[in-house]
């Protein structure tokens, strides 16, 4: 199940991407906010590892989830 939670967090973290370096007036914003505190749940839905970190594409990989939600490509 946690393979499948961290593939969907990752159409969420590229969606809010796509929609934060498009977004061009108050509404698109809001979708964009509204996209992002999406991903923040999905996330949470992620066990915990032991050093605390949810389970996912975090240590070694160019596909760390928190970039998305940084503006970083």
């Amino acid at each position: 199940m946690k393979y499948l939670i961290n593939l969907y967090s990752q159409f969420v973290a590229k969606r809010f991407e796509h929609l934060y370096h498009t977004s061009y007036n108050v509404r698109q914003d809001e979708k964009a906010e509204r996209v992002l505190e999406h991903y923040r749940s999905i996330r949470r839905l992620l066990p915990l590892e032991r050093c605390g970190n949810h389970w996912g594409n975090h240590k070694g990989s160019n596909k760390k989830p928190f970039l998305a939600t940084q503006g970083v490509k």
